[in-house]
């Protein structure tokens, strides 16, 4: 866990049990330490990372209302043109990933607009 998620279980350990990750072994014992850690909430930022960015409660909720959506989708003309299947719902971690795959670099924007006005090469390592 400590590997993975280093700074969420740090941040954890100090907003549930207002100790902090250094005194493992001084302030308290590792035996401690690992009870904390297993049963830390489900809001937690440990778990949240393990779940994608969601909690159980809104994994579940996200499956729920998709369901639905389905069962909604099925009784309609779904052959027609355009009726697809309900998309499933993006994890707050995959929205992220999703926004950032559009993004272009700083090098590629300049370029960009250097193309739209005329300028060439030169201009963009001056």
């Amino acid at each position: 866990m400590l590997a993975r998620f280093p700074y969420q279980l740090r941040a954890d350990l100090m907003r549930y049990y207002h100790v902090s990750l250094d005194g493992v072994g001084t302030d308290y014992s590792y035996r401690d330490a690992a009870a904390m850690v297993a049963y830390l909430p489900p809001e937690s930022a440990v778990l949240r990372a393990e779940g994608n960015g969601w909690s159980e409660v809104e994994k579940l909720l996200a499956e729920i209302a998709r369901n639905t959506a389905v069962i909604y989708w099925q009784r309609t003309d779904h052959t027609a043109p355009g009726n697809d299947e309900p998309p499933r719902y993006m994890s707050p971690h995959e929205r992220v990933r999703a926004a950032h795959v559009g993004l272009m670099s700083l090098d590629e924007k300049k370029r960009t607009v250097a193309d739209a006005y005329g300028y060439g090469a030169e201009v963009l390592n001056g």
